[in-house]
């Protein structure tokens, strides 16, 4: 690999393993992609960016996308292969080895085990980005590498979940927090539903950096939908609610008031 890369190239290893102190991944064993820094002197590897920082999220993200996705967004990324190895999936890496031999229409080196295979992508142009201006490439660049917000819930209970719905108990005063982990503003489309206990209509009042007023709830729930600029850093959305405290036999938890199916799109 080494020989045919530029000194300095990037390469994205896969499946994606969380670092340090993972433990065994199929037949992978804890600290295996690290072999890549051992063998080799002038290439760059993704593995070992520390887990729960926003680098490991978001190769995280991108180890999730089906290759047709995956490819462009490394390309932006500035990654010149991918490497894969066999033992940390179910099929041997059959499925994605063929998918990316389909996309890229080469053979990828394999190691002589057979358990390591390599595709290098430097010469790679995805067809959705030939012909678009520096410009407009560096704006596809920068949407590629944003990482996900991170939410938070003081005052709220952990998220309960059925197959088509998901909830969270909140006390009269619940909070919801935002991290924007990135160094560029966001814009997010904030939806939810916030149901109280009871038939009587509750009145629920918002305040903080991500706006303010007031709305009307009860059992039947009503629909919240704001579009959010979410600057670098954290943003706090507080929800007062008047509604009466939910009883529950053998659950000692202040219950007033649902936050339900909240979902943040990225626009």
């Amino acid at each position: 690999i080494e020989s045919a890369m530029a000194p300095g190239a990037m390469i994205y290893q896969l499946p994606y393993m969380p670092y340090p102190e993972h433990g065994p991944l199929l037949k992978m064993s804890d600290y295996d992609p690290v072999r890549g820094y051992l063998y080799s002197k002038s290439l760059r590897w993704s593995y070992g960016t520390t887990k729960g920082r926003p680098a490991a999220e978001w190769q995280q993200r991108e180890a999730n996308l089906p290759p047709k996705d995956l490819l462009p967004s490394l390309k932006l990324a500035g990654f010149s292969g991918v490497w894969i190895d066999s033992y940390g999936y179910p099929d041997g890496a059959r499925a994605i080895i063929g998918q990316l031999r389909e996309l890229l229409q080469i053979n990828p080196l394999v190691s002589a085990d057979k358990r390591f295979s390599f595709f290098p992508i430097a010469n790679y142009q995805p067809a959705e980005l030939i012909g678009l201006s520096g410009e407009e490439q560096k704006r596809r660049r920068d949407a590629s590498l944003m990482l996900p917000v991170k939410t938070g819930f003081p005052g709220c209970s952990i998220l309960e979940a059925h197959p088509d719905i998901n909830w969270r108990w909140c006390k009269q005063d619940g909070e919801i927090q935002i991290l924007n982990p990135n160094p560029r503003t966001a814009f997010y489309t904030l939806r939810m539903t916030l149901r109280t206990g009871e038939a009587q209509t509750s009145t629920f009042h918002f305040s903080g950096d991500l706006g303010s007023g007031d709305i009307q709830a009860n059992s039947s729930g009503t629909e919240v939908v704001r579009n959010l600029k979410l600057s670098p850093g954290l943003h706090r959305f507080r929800i007062d609610s008047d509604a009466s405290r939910v009883l529950a036999p053998n659950d000692p938890r202040d219950m007033h008031f649902q936050i339900v199916n909240l979902q943040l799109t990225r626009q």
